[in-house]
């Protein structure tokens, strides 16, 4: 459990460098990785997109790994460059969603919503919010995902 969760770290550490500054990493990531990751930083600058984008949920077994594999995530994402082309969350049962306020105002003017006050409450909330949500624990009975959502099944933890 803990060697998978490395490598599916590194896997989508290296797909975002492999698309932003190191192409000759592309031979070591999985074609569905790199796809996922690649939809996920070019999406939201798609012509017509608004900044639109997908989720993708991932599933990592531990709340320990899960931290870590967001902590990991964001720093390589934010030494990209890309801190403003998609959020990295932490999805547990035992924790409310915690989401930068660039995003934040993003999801509020997607919404026309002028109440500054507002935040996500659920993951049905960030629909068409360019973001990796690490799911841990338990699955959350009766959640609602946005159908923006992509799963990677090319790692079964």
């Amino acid at each position: 459990m803990v060697i998978r969760s490395y490598l599916l770290i590194q896997q989508y550490t290296e797909a975002m460098m492999a698309l932003t500054s190191s192409p000759s990493l592309r031979d070591h990531i999985t074609p569905e990785t790199l796809a996922m990751v690649e939809d996920l930083i070019s999406a939201p600058c798609r012509s017509g997109s608004r900044g639109r984008g997908h989720m993708l949920l991932v599933r990592v077994p531990s709340l320990q790994l899960a931290m870590l594999a967001r902590e990991r995530l964001e720093n390589v994402r934010d030494k990209l460059g890309l801190q403003f082309c998609f959020a990295v969350l932490l999805g547990s049962p035992a924790s409310e969603l915690s989401l930068p306020r660039n995003f934040t105002s993003r999801l509020r003017a997607w919404r026309g919503c002028d109440n500054e006050d507002w935040v996500p409450h659920t993951y049905e909330d960030l629909e068409g919010l360019p973001c990796i949500v690490i799911l841990t624990g338990k699955d959350p009975l009766g959640e609602t995902f946005p159908r923006c959502l992509r799963r990677d099944t090319s790692h079964h933890l």
